[in-house]
């Protein structure tokens, strides 16, 4: 793993406490050489809770993955559907507003998925 990144099964992360856009935080993590965080099991989500928390446990982190492509059809930032596993908080994702296409992390104790306006700055966590 680069410097500052932990190792989770096959990959590596990285919590980051510095408020981005939804595309500048994948910037960030495209330059690091990975891309957002794309958990698609408990263990792994289990993992970035974890990992977030330790860093700022009252803070909304990025994830990777939106449905800016089309309303309703979320995907992973890799072009992948979303699978089984979609742990978002109750009654999310709700297109509050008529903009929200970007997935995140609720901060502690809540620590679910939601939906956000992309343009929002928020902490986030990158993938290698």
């Amino acid at each position: 793993c680069h410097a500052g990144y932990r190792v989770h099964l096959a990959n590596c992360y990285k919590a980051f406490n510095d408020r981005k856009s939804y595309v500048d935080a994948a910037s960030v993590c495209r330059a690091d050489g990975g891309r957002l965080a794309t958990p698609r099991d408990k263990i792994t989500n289990q993992f970035l809770i974890t990992l977030k928390n330790n860093l700022d446990d009252s803070s909304w982190f990025w994830l990777g993955m939106d449905d800016r492509g089309r309303e309703g059809s979320w995907r992973y930032i890799d072009g992948t559907r979303l699978g089984e596993f979609q742990p978002w908080a109750p009654g999310e994702p709700n297109q509050h507003g008529g903009n929200e296409d970007c997935g995140m992390f609720y901060q502690n104790p809540r620590n679910d998925w939601n939906d956000q306006d992309c343009s929002s700055k928020l902490y986030f966590i990158c993938q290698m």
